[in-house]
């Protein structure tokens, strides 16, 4: 079977907000472990979660500044990994984007 991938916004603009608020936390929180384990690429969470349409439906629709930040900063990853010569600069952004997202479940 041949299936077509329906965008994450899409199924985002169907459902509840506070749904869609709890749906991309999830997501974003699968996706920073993914990518600081190494199990899911850049590009990837990119095409699934940290991407302008995301951002912008959090900007419209759920108005939450720290998830927006949040969202901003995973599609700052990639420039992260090509820009910072550190070692392990990606994954330090990782535990910093961890560490930003439990702040923004503790005040749900």
């Amino acid at each position: 079977m041949n299936y077509r991938r329906i965008p994450l916004i899409s199924l985002l603009n169907e459902i509840e907000v506070e749904a869609a608020k709890l749906l991309i936390i999830v997501i974003a929180s699968g996706a920073i472990l993914g990518v600081k384990e190494g199990s899911l690429s850049l590009a990837d969470s990119e095409k699934l979660i940290f991407n302008l349409d995301v951002l912008k439906y959090c900007g419209k629709h759920i108005k939450d500044k720290r998830l927006y930040k949040l969202i901003s900063y995973g599609m700052e990853l990639g420039d992260i990994e090509q820009l910072v010569s550190k070692p392990g600069a990606v994954t330090d952004a990782c535990v910093e984007m961890e560490r930003k997202l439990r702040k923004i479940i503790a005040r749900q």
